[in-house]
């Protein structure tokens, strides 16, 4: 994992946004300054397994990377002297064409992480991160620039924006915030840029089909976020203001939005599933 020097070291706020009394029971979740300056406090706090999970991801993603460069310079056979001369210059171009996008990046923890992961395996790639929030962008900046990380970070709507052709793309604790009716048309953007042979990996927010077993997940989270410190007042003012904002799907239900936007069942796998909380890799053939 990434390690902060003296100089860089990043104070990391606790998250008690919804202990106050003063908060509207009507104001509704949303990804402003307030809950940017806590965020991963709230992340490592309310995702079960979270740094595990992230550490998953990575792991996945570079192994694949990994492999994709060396795959790619497998198939370019070196004729002469000069070419076997230039190998390395040679190896260093194709390192470089690997274009990896992070879809709702927020404070850039995924992008910060795989980067020091890539670096150590001397595999350099094109890091973006996309989130719709300024405030999540800036922090993941700083965060960037302390690290001395070169990753892009981009604000904008990712339902808007022109992907280029990519080897992976991640979209983790994403696809719930969007719009139930957005996301084949989002996840067909995704697939449409991947490029053959690439990876998206999504991490989600599940249900169950079956209410009694969906009431019992739900239960069994309320009582891991207490363990982690959460209050009953604000676990409960939270799921009030995540209502209607945050709308997850069953794991079945993802998996066939998969499929509706280009994916093979065969392609995909659940890599990490954790009561309401799940993790899948999918791969365009």
């Amino acid at each position: 994992m990434l390690k902060n020097t003296s100089r860089t070291k990043i104070t990391q706020k606790k998250d008690n946004l919804f202990s106050h009394k003063k908060i509207s029971k009507k104001a509704k979740f949303c990804f402003d300054e307030r809950v940017a300056s806590v965020f991963d406090d709230m992340l490592e706090r309310s995702i079960p397994y979270y740094k595990d999970n992230l550490a998953l991801c990575v792991d996945f993603i570079t192994q694949h990377i990994t492999q994709y460069t060396t795959k790619n310079l497998a198939q370019k056979p070196l004729k002469n002297t000069s070419q076997k001369l230039s190998q390395k210059h040679l190896q260093a171009k194709n390192q470089t064409n690997a274009r990896i996008y992070d879809i709702g990046c927020s404070t850039g923890n995924t992008l910060l992480e795989l980067e020091s992961r890539l670096k150590a395996s001397g595999v350099k790639a094109k890091l973006i991160g996309i989130d719709n929030s300024s405030a999540m962008i800036e922090n993941a900046t700083l965060k960037a620039k302390a690290y001395g990380a070169d990753i892009c970070f981009v604000c904008a709507d990712c339902n808007e924006v022109e992907y280029k052709k990519a080897r992976c793309f991640i979209a983790n604790y994403t696809l719930q915030f969007i719009r139930p009716l957005k996301r084949v048309a989002f996840l067909k953007k995704i697939y449409d840029a991947l490029e053959s042979g690439g990876v998206l990996i999504l991490s989600e927010k599940m249900t169950s089909p079956n209410a009694m077993l969906d009431a019992q997940m739900i239960e069994h989270y309320h009582r891991y976020k207490a363990k982690n410190g959460y209050t009953k007042t604000e676990i409960s003012a939270k799921r009030e203001a995540l209502e209607n904002v945050l709308v997850p799907y069953s794991l079945q239900e993802n998996i066939a939005l998969l499929c509706e936007a280009g994916f093979y069942i065969n392609d995909i796998e659940v890599l990490f599933k954790w009561v309401n909380f799940g993790t899948i890799i999918a791969q365009k053939v």
